[in-house]
Parts: C-alpha cells; sequence; structure tokens
C-alpha cells in the first residue's frame, strides 16, 4: 500500500528537483538553441507575411478568416463560404505556413542533435525554466557571463 502511494507522489517530488538537475553546460547549451530558433522563427515569420502580402491577404482578412475556420470546425466546412479566389489564396497561405512550421521542427532537431539532446528533453528543459524562476535567475547569469 505505501509503495502505492510513494508512486502516486514520486512524479511531483521529481518536477521540483529537475531545476537543479541542469548543468550549466545544459543550460549553455539551451541558450544556444533557444536564440538559433528565435532568430530561424523571425526568419519565417518573414517569408509568411511576404507570401501573405504578395497574395493581397490583410491582416484582417487573415484574423478575421481564422476566427471563421475555428467556428466553421473545418477548412471543407468554411472554403463554400468564401470567395473562390480567396479561398485558393489562403490556402496557399495556410499550405506555405503548414511547410514553415514543419521546416522549425526540423531546425530544432537538427539543433539539439548536436548536444544529442531528444525533442522531448528539450521540452521538459523548456518547461522548467518557464516555471522555476532559480532556474530562470542561473540562465540570466549564464546568458550576461557570455557577453
Amino acid at each position: 500500500m505505501y509503495k502505492y502511494l510513494l508512486f502516486l507522489f514520486f512524479p511531483f517530488g521529481a518536477i521540483a528537483q529537475n531545476s537543479a538537475a541542469y548543468s550549466d553546460e545544459d543550460l549553455k547549451h539551451y541558450i544556444a538553441v533557444s536564440d538559433a530558433m528565435f532568430s530561424y522563427r523571425l526568419e519565417l515569420a518573414a517569408k509568411a507575411k511576404s507570401l501573405q502580402e504578395e497574395l493581397q491577404i490583410s491582416p484582417q482578412e487573415m484574423e478575421g478568416t481564422l476566427q471563421a475556420l475555428k467556428e466553421a470546425g473545418s477548412w471543407d466546412a468554411l472554403k463554400p463560404e468564401l470567395d473562390p479566389q480567396f479561398a485558393k489564396a489562403f490556402e496557399q497561405l495556410m499550405n506555405f505556413r503548414a511547410g514553415l512550421k514543419q521546416s522549425m521542427r526540423q531546425q530544432l532537431i537538427k539543433l539539439i542533435s548536436v548536444y544529442a539532446w531528444d525533442e522531448d528533453y528539450y521540452q521538459h528543459m523548456q518547461l522548467t525554466v518557464q516555471s522555476d524562476p532559480a532556474l530562470q535567475e542561473r540562465l540570466l547569469t549564464i546568458k550576461k557571463s557570455q557577453g
């Protein structure tokens, strides 16, 4: 009976210990990956914005169509309600953006594989950083020391 209770509470104790489990070297790598991904994300966002402008989809149209898509529940349900030319342009943009999203994932895998990390490890570290003020302080200190 007690070992089952221990099993139930163990994951919570493990989470609390994770912030100390990362070495300064791991945190330096995390900073490098995060900085590179931020730059890559900006590059891809510029490409998406450029195509959106080329397709003449205004930010308001984009926002409104995304909201309508959310309400309709699927593209197949919304598409017949849209102007066919706009629907074609919007679909082209969304397919392009889906490709960019996949490209971001591939870039992340490329960056973290240098450190022999997998996506789960990186995501866990990211969540731990977001939820642990002490770890955030360590990151800031390391980042400042890097110049």
